[in-house]
């Protein structure tokens, strides 16, 4: 018998977050990111085994969580299978968003994550609220959901870059210089600097065995995220 997405899912959670991704919820259809058959696990193993397929080893969700990542969602029970182009369905569905965001805020307070990937743009207000609550100053990354072959095609070039910079970027003194313990609410998007995947991130942001120390230059590329990106003062 198959567990359930929450059980499956705290199986994988690292003892240290450093990189927490959040999904709108777990599919409807029975599918899972950590049962390795739906459609954000394909594209999410894609884009790691592309930019940096020497961490990114098999079993893909061990890997996953090595690195420090892990996947969490604004609503813990499926809410996919309710369509925005209908005015009740749409309705129900906002508010389970909306109601999700107190909940996530605990775990978000719980696991303190250096960078947080939406992999949704619908849900970012109701995440940025969660951060805000949870006086998290992570780093956002801003992703569409890998569905449509547009979206899945910007999902994996995005994610890409996110993931080589996280790599190779150098030292950032911003982040080193707060705590992860200290930390002030974020009210909203209007209250983040902007940041983008060529910006500066921290040298040690992802496990140490996992990632080398990379160069020190503070590189910025153009980037579709870049209006996205919210830049705090870290660790």
């Amino acid at each position: 018998m198959t567990p359930a997405p929450n059980d499956l899912r705290a199986r994988y959670r690292p003892s240290d977050v450093r990189v927490l991704f959040v999904g709108e919820s777990p599919p409807a259809g029975g599918t899972f990111f950590y049962a390795g058959n739906s459609k954000l696990y394909f594209a999410t193993k894609k884009a790691f085994q592309s930019s940096i397929p020497d961490l990114a080893t098999e079993p893909f969700r061990e890997s996953f969580s090595d690195l420090g990542c892990y996947l969490d969602d604004l609503c813990l029970t499926p809410v996919n299978h309710l369509k925005l182009t209908d005015r009740e369905q749409k309705r129900e569905r906002l508010q389970m968003r909306a109601d999700g965001e107190d909940a996530l805020a605990e775990r978000i307070e719980d696991m303190r994550p250096d960078v947080v990937v939406l992999v949704m743009v619908g849900i970012e207000k109701n995440v940025l609220r969660a951060l805000g609550t949870a006086g998290s100053r992570a780093h956002v990354v801003v992703l569409p959901f890998p569905g449509r072959p547009e979206h899945a095609a910007r999902f994996d070039r995005e994610l890409q870059t996110t993931l080589i910079d996280l790599r190779d970027r150098g030292s950032c003194a911003e982040w080193k210089s707060g705590s992860r313990k200290s930390v002030s609410r974020v009210a909203d998007a209007s209250t983040r600097q902007s940041w983008n995947p060529g910006a500066r991130v921290l040298r040690d942001l992802l496990p140490a065995t996992a990632f080398q120390t990379a160069r020190q230059a503070v590189v910025r590329e153009g980037s579709r995220n870049s209006d996205r990106l919210r830049a705090g003062a870290g660790r």
